[in-house]
């Protein structure tokens, strides 16, 4: 059944668009690009357009309401002491929730200090400072960062720094940033 006075299905950009896929393989990012050229066209029909992507959405397990089924581990390496190091940033549109932040220290002497930031391109915030006298660290313990909720979006990202501190020393540093994409 159709929307009630809304187009044809056949004169839908929805379905135009994404006729050829199966719900199975439509993605977020597939979602995003027709909302997007969408709403450079104008308001003619486009709640209806809108409805009938909701519909697919839903279908195909895709909806933005809620955390996708989409996460990873997104690693780095800093091998330069006191250099600021852009860790994850997302693309425009993307916004990712941050679990957990670990690494692993190589060839560590004494301490090694890590300030983690958020950054918009101008202005860096540090959110966790982590002095790490081991050669693994865990920062974000759950005494820390009870059900804390961290996003990083494209236009504030993830960034950290490690220097030594007293005489400390590092070869390199491999980080683990845990992530769900929530939309």
């Amino acid at each position: 059944m159709t929307l009630p006075f809304a187009d044809k299905p056949d004169d839908s950009r929805v379905y135009t668009d994404l006729k050829t896929l199966d719900l199975s393989q439509l993605s977020q990012d597939q979602f995003n690009t027709l909302r997007q050229s969408m709403e450079s066209q104008g308001v003619d029909g486009l709640e209806d357009e809108y409805r009938r992507m909701v519909l697919l959405q839903m279908a195909s397990n895709q909806f933005s309401a809620g955390p996708l089924p989409d996460s990873k581990i997104v690693t780095g390496t800093i091998t330069q002491d006191g250099v600021e190091t852009e860790i994850f940033r997302p693309n425009k549109g993307e916004v990712w929730r941050l679990v957990v932040i670990a690494g692993q220290i190589f060839n560590r002497s004494g301490t090694i200090r890590q300030l983690f930031y958020f950054s918009d391109g101008s202005t860096d915030v540090n959110f966790l400072l982590f002095d790490a006298a081991s050669t693994k660290f865990y920062p974000m313990s759950d005494a820390d960062y009870p059900d804390a909720a961290i996003f990083v979006t494209h236009d504030t990202y993830l960034k950290i720094e490690a220097s030594g501190t007293s005489g400390g020393t590092f070869d390199s540093i491999n980080y683990y940033c845990v992530v769900i994409r929530e939309r």
